[in-house]
């Protein structure tokens, strides 16, 4: 199965959470999120879906350039060129756990982790890349549900809260500061600060 692992450019993502991060530490949230997404995935077979030019270079083979700009085209382009069973895992699930995507993986033939909303999807598996034209944006689950049940197929909802919990708004950032999962970026943010403070010396 390949996992493919969409990401923005580092530069640009986490726009929402301008108010709260300035840009170079949003840039750092967004390589730190997927660094944890790829320790997740280790050993198994995965690809970066993404424009960003550094990333590109840096995962070589392991890297396949967005030239649509459109996450769902990009994503089906992948899908067609690779073929075979996938799974689509976001960056932004700073709870998720090697045994969610586990579980995520075992499903069949098609499996949805809704975001804690019901509204998002925060992953997707599915087995026969026939059953699922992709829906990615705005009540992404209900229209993923209806796409596989336009094929005959039921889709498997996995309700795992660690895969529900997304980090997209400022009210989701506030919440996972509070956790203990946050705490290797709470170190990372303050070396970016104390860094910042010394550059200022």
């Amino acid at each position: 199965m390949h996992i493919l692992i969409p990401v923005k450019q580092l530069d640009r993502g986490k726009s929402r959470l301008a108010d709260m991060l300035d840009s170079k530490a949003r840039k750092a949230l967004c390589r730190f999120l997927l660094d944890r997404t790829l320790g997740l995935v280790h050993g198994l077979e995965w690809r970066l879906v993404t424009a960003d030019e550094q990333l590109l270079e840096e995962f070589g083979e392991r890297a396949i350039a967005d030239h649509r700009g459109d996450l769902n085209g990009a994503l089906e382009d992948t899908i067609e060129a690779l073929s075979g069973p996938y799974m689509i895992l976001p960056t932004d699930l700073p709870l998720a756990t090697k045994d969610g995507v586990a579980a995520m993986i075992a499903s069949s033939p098609v499996a949805i982790a809704p975001d804690r909303r019901g509204e998002g999807t925060n992953a997707l598996v599915v087995q026969k890349p026939e059953l699922m034209r992709l829906h990615f944006g705005t009540d992404s689950f209900k229209l993923h549900c209806v796409e596989a049940r336009s094929h005959g197929t039921e889709p498997v909802i996995l309700t795992d809260p660690k895969l529900a919990f997304d980090l997209d708004l400022p009210q989701d950032y506030r919440a996972w500061m509070t956790m203990p999962e946050a705490e290797a970026w709470r170190r990372e943010l303050k070396r970016i600060g104390d860094q910042d403070a010394a550059q200022t010396l």
